[in-house]
């Protein structure tokens, strides 16, 4: 069917315009609106079969109704109401004449006539349109997840598009970003409120605040064609955004002299990170602090002043579990019957640290190593008959000197731990502010 020369420049229009739109091609748009057409003509009259052809060039829409080729007799008795799928052979010579028609058909052989869509109704349009704006999204999905699923589990910069709000309350629901891809290309991802950075103010959690127009770093934590709208899922708590930018700040670790053996985070409060190197000549702990800890703060201001403890890994993993605690000295421990499982000992005065606000430091390490942590003081231990190790700094041959140092650079007076304990910090104040 040729549509009228308004019709087909707005069939042009329509197929440019959404392909432009979702970054497709018009020849796929145009399939993707045969399709559409094909099944919205196929729910009202469902024993029919039809081809349906879009031609850009022309500016023509066809959908042609296989019929078969009944004898008069047979149409007007049995046949009649399948007139839909039938043709007499009386009615033959009305046909156009087209290739896809043979040129003397008989009895029994399949024709096509051309479908009159002037003479569809309301419902057939509207159907047309729900089902095309259907496969335009499950196709960009389609492509989208095909480019982007080789950046999954990466770190890479966006820009915040849109931010959506509930309804009811006015909440936080999702925010709609514009993912940069190393060649430059974009794609739209989109992050929810539970992974969103948050902070601790005086009992309540405060997210922090993205603001529209802003890049910030997202980790890529999924890509699903399942997700049809936003397949790219984001995530701003992932530890992979800690190590990424370690990796840009620190030239020893891009460069390959250290290495980050392991990273533990809670977002928005403190990261343990395990590092090493196989030059005897790099101190890896101190290449990543930095001369008076310059590197470390850096790195610190663009997580929103998250803390970050950077220990040295060892193949002992009881020595890395001991190493983690920075904060709080280590004297003794015992390894438990149960796989992976050990128990800390440790001063009064040092419990809180070791502990960490809201148990945080223990279970950061326990995120680290894996190893399971039982606190216990001095005391506990002696009225509950444990025997432990004492921690001697020369067993671990090569750490002492590291360890003692980053111990005295955060070691605190238990006094200062309880205020830290039951006091909020100026960065978790600030923690709603937020940056890149």
């Amino acid at each position: 069917m040729l549509i009228k020369k308004k019709g087909g420049q707005a069939l042009i229009g329509l197929v440019e315009s959404v392909a432009e739109k979702n970054k497709l091609t018009p020849e796929i748009v145009a399939n993707l609106l045969a399709q559409a057409l094909k099944t919205a003509f196929l729910k009202e009259y469902p024993d029919n079969v039809v081809d349906v052809v879009v031609d850009l060039e022309k500016s023509r829409i066809e959908i042609w109704r296989e019929l078969m080729v009944v004898t008069d007799e047979f149409y007007k008795t049995d046949g009649f109401e399948d007139a839909e799928t039938l043709i007499p052979i009386s009615k033959v010579n009305t046909l156009p004449k087209t290739s896809k028609n043979p040129s003397r058909p008989k009895i029994g052989d399949l024709v096509y006539k051309e479908v009159d869509m002037n003479q569809f109704d309301g419902k057939i349009t509207t159907n047309i349109q729900i089902f095309f704006k259907k496969l335009t999204e499950n196709e960009v999905s389609r492509v989208t997840c095909q480019k982007w699923i080789q950046y999954q589990g990466t770190v890479l910069e966006g820009t915040v598009e849109e931010i959506l709000e509930n309804k009811d309350d006015r909440s936080l629901k999702k925010i709609i970003v514009s993912m940069i891809a190393p060649d430059g290309s974009t794609a739209k991802g989109v992050i929810t409120k539970a992974d969103l950075v948050w902070f601790d103010v005086h009992g309540n959690r405060v997210y922090e605040n993205l603001s529209l127009g802003q890049t910030y770093l997202f980790y890529i934590k999924e890509v699903s064609e399942i997700n049809v709208h936003f397949p790219i899922i984001l995530s701003r708590t992932d530890a992979e955004i800690v190590k990424y930018l370690m990796t840009k700040h620190i030239s020893e670790i891009s460069e390959g002299l250290v290495e980050i053996k392991g990273i533990a985070r809670i977002a928005g409060q403190k990261s343990k990170v395990l590092v090493s190197s196989n030059s005897k000549n790099i101190d890896p702990v101190g290449c990543c602090i930095g001369p008076k800890g310059k590197r470390l703060k850096v790195i610190s201001s663009e997580l929103m002043n998250e803390k970050i403890d950077v220990i040295l890994w060892s193949e002992d993993p009881v020595q890395n579990v001991i190493n983690s605690f920075v904060t709080g000295k280590i004297i003794g421990y015992r390894l438990e019957p149960e796989p992976n499982t050990i128990t800390l000992i440790a001063t009064l005065d040092n419990l809180l640290a070791c502990i960490g606000k809201r148990g945080t430091n223990t279970k950061l390490v326990y995120m680290l190593t894996n190893w399971k942590i039982n606190m216990k003081t001095i005391q506990e231990a002696k009225d509950e008959n444990i025997d432990y190790v004492s921690v001697d700094d020369s067993k671990f041959v090569g750490s002492n000197k590291i360890s003692e140092r980053i111990f005295k650079m955060h070691f605190k007076k238990s006094e200062d731990i309880l205020n830290d304990y039951y006091s909020e910090d100026k960065s978790e104040k600030d923690g709603s502010k937020g940056k890149k």
